[in-house]
């Protein structure tokens, strides 16, 4: 888990905690990097067992699940929903290089959901974590 208290692009006057959960290490790794220069408080896994467990343990404290659709075990959208189920208020932002975009349309429909392709940019990336956990915002 990597931590930071205060940066900029952080929403909401404080820290936000997104947990990714990407089975790639390298992608997780930059991801978790641009997010942690962003300014906000990171958790990761690489698949829908350790998702499970690091949510276990910091689940009021994760405002984002940014996911990949296609992961080991669970897609990363049956994971939403497994994790929605104890956080009903859980943000989603999901991406994939895959052209799974009608599978991903369903759930995307639910309020806290979005969808990033990649590959993605620096500034990509950050737009949409930051619009995404200013939805509903008011």
């Amino acid at each position: 888990m990597v931590e930071k208290e205060s940066g900029p692009g952080v929403p909401g006057g404080g820290p936000k905690t997104v947990l990714i959960v990407e089975d790639d290490m390298a992608v997780r790794k930059a991801v978790r990097f641009i997010l942690h220069k962003c300014g906000y408080r990171v958790l990761e896994a690489g698949d829908d067992v350790e998702a499970m467990d690091v949510f276990q343990g910091h689940g009021s404290m994760v405002d984002l699940l940014l996911t990949d659709v296609l992961l080991p075990g669970l897609s990363g959208l049956e994971l939403a929903g497994k994790l929605r189920e104890e956080q009903p208020e859980l943000k989603v932002l999901y991406v994939s290089g895959y052209s799974q975009r009608a599978v991903v349309d369903q759930e995307v429909s639910h309020k806290g959901s979005d969808f990033l392709r990649k590959p993605f940019s620096l500034d990509e990336l950050q737009i949409k974590v930051k619009a995404v956990l200013e939805e509903g915002r008011d």
